[in-house]
């Protein structure tokens, strides 16, 4: 009879801290400072980039949690596109860094720093590819719901994007297959050339911010 308790117990408990970690990101969202955190990434992105269609928007909140490990399947793949994307596109406009999302998790990293000379190219694509080590993606279901309270809050702002039907409605369909992975707008490409990579929070400001200061304090 105890043995039976204490099963029922543990079962209890453990089910308890499943749940408490799997709605982590779920209950963060509903704080005040993620709310603002949040509000204040919408208005960051429709300052900088007023191009910004709804699956632009939800890009950047998408790479804040699930980095760049969907572009790195292949390591010398992903190397020979980072060197085609450098040697046929100019310019290369656009902030030199800028953290994703509203956690800050990754930063976007302008290739003008390997263009320019001011990070080799060797230690650029090895922090790049490292970035991905380490990435615990949110579950589907847990991602879906934060991504409709960022949603429900862009709209509760008053903000209205070209195509924004549509946007949501593919976005929608990706859900139901499981792939939460989004690309840039035709008309964001057109109007903003920002080539950047993904790189983590701590490996940006051990490896990468290093060489920018180096560099702006010469």
């Amino acid at each position: 009879m105890r043995i039976t308790i204490l099963v029922c117990f543990i079962l209890i408990v453990s089910s308890s801290l499943f749940s408490q970690i799997f709605n982590s990101e779920i209950s963060s969202v509903d704080s005040k400072t993620s709310v603002d955190s949040i509000s204040e990434s919408i208005d960051y992105q429709l300052k900088n980039y007023p191009s910004s269609q709804l699956r632009d928007v939800y890009k950047n909140f998408m790479q804040d949690f699930f980095g760049p490990g969907h572009i790195i399947g292949d390591t010398a793949a992903s190397g020979r596109y980072l060197r085609k994307e450098l040697e046929e596109n100019t310019p290369f406009e656009g902030p030199l860094f800028e953290k994703t999302g509203y956690k800050g998790n990754f930063y976007r990293v302008n290739l003008s720093l390997i263009k320019d000379g001011v990070i080799p190219y060797e230690i650029f694509f090895e922090s790049f590819v490292k970035s991905v080590q380490g990435i615990v993606p949110p579950e589907g279901t847990a991602w879906i719901k934060t991504w409709n309270k960022i949603d429900s809050l862009i709209q509760s702002k008053g903000v209205r994007f070209i195509d924004e039907d549509k946007d949501r409605k593919e976005l929608n369909e990706q859900f139901t297959k499981g792939n939460y992975i989004a690309h840039h707008s035709k008309r964001f490409n057109d109007s903003v050339h920002f080539h950047y990579r993904i790189i983590s929070k701590e490996i940006f400001e051990d490896i990468i911010f290093p060489y920018i200061k180096e560099k702006k304090d010469k």
